[in-house]
């Protein structure tokens, strides 16, 4: 078969199969080809044989150079990648700059190797960055070499074979013809010039990357570029400041940034909060699972009892017994179920450490109840190892009558009784023992709402019932990080000694519960504690000392500097609300201050004044519950579960996700050779388990920490989506809809690859960023993994530091700082602006809009970055740190990292797809003139300004294979709307539109398409709009591309089960849709049926099983368009605007009112209009010859095809050859429009001003207009001046049999014979001949005879 007749998207997947069985393939040819050189045998061929016949079988026979090429590098990549990180690996070890610990046994071989004196001999070299490099790269491109020689497959050539100008020692031998000894040695021969080709290869490959780095580098040391760097940062910076506070009002800071307007130092200090607390929930799941699971497959092996529920429930008795202190308890169990509850019990310790010390920083502090506090410490210290949070059901409901009942309770009096005897024991009088025990009692029981004694439990209850609290605050938000008031409480000790009150309560006692508890209120207090602890004591101001800043705040219009924080005591709340301050919550005095350990709900700064920045930063809000928020919870509900559809749940897309991170971590420079991809993916992927190291488990729990997991934007959107649907009537619905996902085959499991892959890259960006500042500390002379004291502050000073005391106290300065970075540079859910969220919120607009928005902040972040690290100075107090050496090394290393940044921004996000698509092209011999005349008219419109592969040429059909790149680049959305604004500018000048027209048409299609996720409709309410009649606001059964729905002579029935149908089609998910999809006519083959059976769609389309293949091995999806098809569509968009012009004409034409100058004039504008309908078409017309020709399609074929797509959109055939000759045909005059206006003035006696039409003006202007030149001729009226042609046309003689007509004539006038333009540039198209051809042909003549 010719290669152009060969399905290239096919062979390219034909190619990577091939590949991946010649892995294989050459490692056993190479083993019997050694037994064959040592025994004389001949096994090579029949291996050959084998391995070849299997290819055939599978299909795996690429016959393109693009396949055969694709096959060569995927076999040669399966064997050099793992080689590359393993010496990498070796590398990092040896110069000690290795960052995440090994989990692999393939890992810690290199691990191993770096530490050896033979693997420091030959990586390490401390002293120089360069020298590392070089000596890795030598190192690496040996070992690569060794690989090849053994992995590639008989018949692989070498590079001299195809170039005379390479040593001729390096070419092989065929060798056909041998056999035994002599064939084995050829073969390991031929093998043995492969592998040092790839040595030399490789080499030059590794000198590439730091050719590119010391070019780079170069530039940072140019004189004067730090300043300028600078400059540009400083300067747009400022632009921005002035923008924001003079035009908006602090509106951009407020919505447009994740800090919400609220000091960024607060805002970190905040989210490093929250991430601890969220990392410590996470750690206990992870580790509870895995104790199931573990515990699970030990029941299940000690018998057929013990799989049954009871035995599964003494798994956890036994877990409930080892928490509470019983070390013994899991023994039975295994090591890994013992290696888990250990772990578990050692994060409650762990916490309950932390605990002690906030105690006591809070009792330093003077913050908290001194004396509670002590006695907790004591508490705490004295149950180590065995504190679990008693937790109770509170067996009765509040009410009343039940109240009155308990007293009756036999467990509540021998409740009483026992608390009675103790009291009387412990030295107090029978009477008051037994009034404090029912005092104590009813207390507990009422969860701490008696507050009177006085009150009996009836009352005491119904207080209760309706929410009494000892603070009364009413509020529409409530804290995000909170305190277990509780947590330490010493009220009800005597619990444990009256086990008929804790039965009465309900206690609980589920080890699962107690301890998700008890980690969750642990690490929530003492994160939250800390967190109000720290901002009271940096940024409270008295009352008296606010004040004057206060008065100049509002003297000066309510702007300017105002105190963060502004103590409760004393303070004028009126005052203070209207300055911007919000109080929070109230402060526990007198005797409420006496019960609890901390001050109130938000700990010391309860009662306390912020800013209402701060205020909502720390809040959220509580919904309402109405019908509107009914009806928003569930739109919200469905448009969760449609996105869920098209991103976790799409198998494709699944591919895409993992392959856009690569364009990530390149935009920032960081997928150089000591990114330890290998190390990182199981650190993304894995889970802290009874099997897990203590590295590992560190390492782990630090990303979590540093808000690096679990910030997939796709899936913390829909997450987020259902989570709002719910908490109102609407949560039961929202709950069933994700127990119902929960339970589905692979949900769980896509949920968690789709999230985990973001955390991996984000793991391999922290990685790189933690290795890239690290050799820079390291060059300098700083200790990069115990950065502190004047060093720490100085790089601080110097604008190169962490933004979060919290993190950097218990993760070390690097790390913090990398962390840092990745939040800056990559999406991160969290730091979603506020705007946004909002947006989100709304059901019926937007699609996945924190990724766009997080596109653009990370663009701007990367530059604002890398211009910063460009312009990066030593402050003096570093400068006296490190001395003046180190810190000009410092210096110049830390502005290369940031020319490299901005250097990999540039190549990922323009250089690097500009190059796919470059390649593609030449692949296909095809220019990028021709891509560009098949964006004209052959692409969807959506794919305006995408980067577009194309993958196989247009064949003599029509047919070609294209593939939209943007889908997987993720700045792609940055850079697309500027390419489709040059399109269209581009397209506007080929239409000859003035400079003006032209940047503000491509400036709105810019515009446009920046603003279409967060203004266009959301993928639920696109159909429903869809769906409904254009009486009820909707497009009338048609979708936004034109398909239709329903049809208006369809029954109301049918009409709402196809809308229907089309609606539900909206919540099939993206891998059920594979094998079938919803259409309004029911259930319809998926695109993997289709693939498999060979059935055609609707257009006629068969889907090759190879192309789909190529779909879930790349996420590149292929898709099929038609150059004459495309054609015949836009041909219906022109006889649309071509009906609307004449439409436009006629009628002003018929309008009683019209005079001659507005016929005139309406027939001169319909005919400007038609003159760019036709314009624009002929461009298309000219772009699909144009693409058909570099296709190889014979001339008379492609124009005969050309003719037919525009006869077949309904086009005339007079009119089709003047749109392919660039000849403009005027708007046709029809005859029944003059009849119409000389039957209303003639017949029916209408009053009109004109009583007929100025046939011989309006002839006249048609002749001017006819036979334009579509090209070169400008869009204007034959007239330079308009108005006066029009006046001088109204008082022409009127034309032959147009002249008045009396009311009672019976003939209508006809259409103006003279001065016939159509004898002029009109040939009956009868007389041109049926063959499109002999029209072209005949119509020429005709034209130069006329």
């Amino acid at each position: 078969m010719a290669e152009e007749d060969v399905n290239i998207a096919g062979d390219i997947a034909q190619g990577i199969g091939a590949g991946l069985v010649g892995l294989p393939q050459g490692i056993t040819e190479t083993g019997a080809a050694i037994i064959d050189l040592a025994v004389g045998t001949n096994f090579r061929p029949e291996v050959t044989g084998f391995f070849e016949s299997g290819k055939d079988y599978l299909g795996l026979t690429p016959e393109t150079a693009a396949g055969q090429t694709v096959e060569g590098i995927t076999t040669f990549a399966t064997a050099f990648i793992p080689v590359a990180g393993w010496m990498g690996r070796a590398s990092s070890v040896a110069n000690k700059i290795a960052v995440a610990p090994a989990g692999s046994a393939f890992t810690r071989t290199a691990t191993k190797f770096g530490n050896s004196s033979a693997g420091k001999a030959l990586l390490a070299a401390p002293t120089s960055n360069f020298s590392r490099r070089a000596r890795l790269a030598a190192s690496t491109s040996l070992a690569g070499g060794a690989a090849e020689m053994i992995v590639a497959p008989d018949g692989t050539g070498t590079l001299a074979d195809a170039f005379t100008i390479l040593p001729e020692e390096l070419r092989t031998v065929d060798e056909s013809g041998l056999l035994g000894r002599d064939a084995a040695a050829q073969t390991l021969s031929n093998k043995f010039k492969i592998g040092v080709e790839a040595s030399v290869v490789g080499l030059a490959a590794e000198g590439v990357l730091p050719a590119v780095g010391l070019a780079t580098r170069g530039i940072s040391m140019v004189p004067g570029m730090p300043a300028v760097a600078g400059g540009i940062s400083n300067g747009f910076e400022f632009i921005g400041r002035q923008i924001d506070e003079k035009v908006f009002k602090g509106g951009l800071s407020r919505y447009f940034t994740p800090s919400g307007g609220v000091n960024q130092q607060l805002y970190e200090e905040f989210t490093a909060v929250k991430g601890i607390s969220q990392q410590e929930a996470r750690l206990a799941e992870e580790l509870l699972t895995g104790f199931d699971n573990a515990a699970r497959k030990v029941v299940k092996k000690q018998g057929i009892f013990a799989r049954t529920k009871p035995g599964v429930q003494k798994a956890y008795d036994d877990l409930l017994s080892f928490l509470e202190g019983d070390k013994d308890a899991l023994t039975d169990y295994g090591t890994e179920v013992v290696n888990l509850g250990t772990k578990m019990r050692g994060q409650v310790d762990r916490l309950s450490d932390m605990a002690v010390q906030s105690l006591r920083f809070g009792i330093e502090s003077g913050d908290i109840n001194a004396d509670l506090a002590t006695q907790a410490i004591k508490e705490i210290e004295r149950n180590k190892g065995a504190y679990l949070r008693r937790l109770y059901e509170q067996a009765f409901v509040l009410d009343p009558a039940q109240a009155r009942a308990l007293t009756e309770n036999p467990k509540y009096r021998a409740g009483v009784k026992k608390y009675t005897e103790m009291l009387i024991r412990g030295g107090m009088e029978p009477e008051e023992a037994a009034k404090e025990a029912t005092e104590t009692i009813n207390e507990t029981l009422l969860r701490g709402k008696q507050v009177d004694p006085r009150l009996s439990p009836e009352a005491a209850m119904e207080l209760a019932k309706r929410g009494y609290d000892e603070v009364v605050e009413t509020a529409d938000r409530r804290p995000l990080i909170t305190i277990a008031e509780d947590l330490f409480s010493q009220r009800a000790k005597f619990l444990n000694k009256v086990p008929e009150i804790r039965e009465l309560m309900g206690e609980i006692r589920d080890p699962r519960k107690l301890f998700l508890t008890t980690v969750g209120d642990l690490a929530k207090t003492i994160t939250a504690n800390d967190f109000y602890q720290a901002v009271a004591t940096s940024y409270r101001t008295s009352v008296d000392d606010a004040m004057p800043q206060l008065d100049a705040y509002i003297a000066n219009g309510f702007k300017g500097p105002r105190p963060l924080v502004i103590s409760g005591e004393n303070a004028n709340e009126q005052l203070l609300k209207q300055a911007g301050y919000v109080k929070l919550g109230t402060r526990r005095t007198g005797e409420a201050a006496k019960k609890t350990i901390y001050a109130g709900k938000y700990g010391a700064l309860s009662g306390d004044f912020v800013q209402k920045e701060l205020y909502n930063a720390l809040t959220q809000p509580i919904r309402s519950s109405n019908i509107i928020s009914e009806l928003l919870s569930a739109s919200l509900l469905a448009k969760g579960l449609s996105q869920m559809g098209k991103t976790v749940l799409n198998p494709v897309g699944q591919i895409r996700n993992f392959i856009s991170g690569t364009f990530m971590v390149g935009a920032n420079g960081n997928i150089p050779r000591h990114v330890e991809l290998d190390e990182a993916l199981k650190l993304a992927y894995g889970k802290v388990g009874g099997q897990s190291t203590e590295d590992f488990d560190r390492f782990h729990g630090m990303i979590g920490d540093l808000g690096l997991r679990d910030e997939n934007l796709a899936v913390e959107e829909y997450k987020n989506l259902l989570r709002e649907a719910s908490g109102m009537k609407t949560e039961k619905l929202a709950h069933s809809a994700g127990s119902l996902l929960s339970k589905m085959p692979g949900v769980q499991f896509a949920q968690k690859m789709y999230a985990d892959t973001d955390t991996y890259w984000k793991t391999v960006g922290f990685i790189g960023e933690h290795g890239k500042y690290g050799a820079a500390f390291r060059a300098a002379g700083i200790n990069a993994d115990e950065i502190s004291g004047g060093v720490a502050q100085g790089l601080v000073n110097s604008g190169l530091g962490p933004q979060s005391s919290a993190l950097v106290g218990r993760h070390g300065f690097l790390n913090v700082l990398a962390g840092d970075i990745v939040k800056e540079t990559m999406p991160t859910y969290s730091r979603v602006p506020e705007i946004i969220k909002g947006i989100r919120r709304i059901p019926v607009a937007g699609n996945f809009v924190a990724f766009p928005a997080e596109v653009i902040r990370n663009s701007t972040n990367i530059l604002n970055r890398g211009l910063k690290d460009m312009a990066f100075k030593a402050s003096d107090d570093l400068v006296q740190e490190l001395g003046e050496a180190g810190a000009r090394r410092l210096e110049r290393e830390i502005r290369a990292i940031g020319a490299n940044r901005i250097a990999s921004y540039v190549a990922s996000a323009g250089v690097v797809p500009t190059a796919i698509v470059k390649g593609s092209l030449l692949a296909n011999k095809m220019t990028q003139e021709d891509l560009d005349n098949i964006k004209k008219f052959a692409l969807p419109y959506y794919m305006a300004g995408h980067q577009v592969a194309l993958i196989g040429k247009p064949n003599d059909k029509g047919d070609f294979i294209f593939a939209d790149l943007s889908y997987m680049m993720p700045f792609d959305f940055v850079l697309a709307p500027a390419r489709e604004a040059l399109e269209v500018m581009s397209q506007k000048g080929e239409l000859g539109q003035g400079d003006v027209q032209r940047f503000a048409a491509g400036a709105w299609a810019a515009f446009t398409s920046l603003m279409e996720p967060f203004a266009g409709e959301s993928l639920v309410a696109e159909r429903v709009m869809d769906a409904l009649p254009v009486d009820y606001f909707g497009r009338g059964g048609k979708t936004a591309t034109g398909a239709t729905i329903w049809d208006d002579v369809n029954d109301q029935g049918t009409k709402l089960q196809k809308s229907m149908f089309h609606i539900l089609g909206g919540f099939n998910p993206e891998v059920t849709r594979l094998f079938f999809d919803i259409k309004p006519g029911g259930l319809v083959p998926g695109r993997l049926t289709r693939a498999a059976t060979g059935d055609p769609d609707r257009l006629g389309r068969v889907l090759p099983a190879d192309q789909e293949a190529l779909s879930f091995l790349t996420g590149i999806r292929p898709q099929q368009g038609n150059v004459f098809d495309s054609l015949k569509f836009e041909g219906f968009d022109f006889t649309d605007l071509r009906s609307q012009a004449v439409g436009s004409f006629t009628r002003v034409a018929k309008a009683n009112d019209s005079t001659v100058e507005d016929v005139l004039q309406a027939y001169t504008n319909a005919n400007l209009d038609a003159f760019r309908a036709q314009q624009q078409m002929h461009q298309k017309v000219l772009a699909a010859l144009d693409v058909m020709e570099s296709s190889g399609v014979p001339r008379n074929k492609r124009r005969l095809a050309v003719y037919r797509a525009l006869r077949d959109a309904k086009i005339g055939k007079e009119e089709a050859v003047y749109l392919m000759r660039g000849k403009f045909r005027p708007v046709t005059l029809s005859d029944e429009t003059f009849r119409v206006v000389w039957r209303e003035t003639a017949i029916q006696g209408q009053d009109r001003k004109i009583s007929r039409l100025p046939t011989r003006q309006l002839y006249r202007l048609r002749r001017e207009f006819f036979g334009r030149d579509l090209i070169e001729e400008p869009v204007e009226p034959p007239s330079e001046d308009r108005e006066t042609r029009t006046l001088d046309l109204s008082a022409a003689p009127p034309a032959p049999n147009a002249g008045a007509q009396s009311p009672g004539a019976a003939t209508p006038p006809l259409a103006a014979p003279a001065p016939a333009p159509t004898q002029i540039a009109v040939t009956d198209p009868a007389l041109l001949g049926g063959n499109p051809i002999d029209v072209l042909k005949n119509l020429s003549i005709a034209q130069r005879t006329v």
